[in-house]
């Protein structure tokens, strides 16, 4: 499945891991645990650019090799929530 780039840019932004909704450094795809479970390929593959295919389709591997099939969509933490 390929992910829109901007809920990928979101999630790289953001404190939440997509995988497990741990907390995870801002900038990182993955919290440590989720990251450390994957293969060396595809932990290499996470650093090309997250406006790019190849980042799109190395979140797809990553989130499939961890079992996921529903990823957790996290607004970035310096965003606030919307007012209804």
């Amino acid at each position: 499945m390929q992910y829109d780039t901007d809920k990928l840019i979101k999630s790289l932004r953001s404190l939440t891991c997509p995988a497990c909704d741990a907390k995870k450094a801002a900038d990182n795809t993955f919290c440590k645990k989720c990251y450390k479970q994957l293969r060396p390929p595809q932990r290499h593959a996470l650093y090309q650019s997250a406006g790019s295919p190849g980042y799109g389709i190395a979140f797809d591997v990553a989130i499939d090799a961890l079992g996921v099939t529903s990823p957790v969509w996290p607004e970035p933490a310096d965003q606030p929530e919307p007012i209804t």
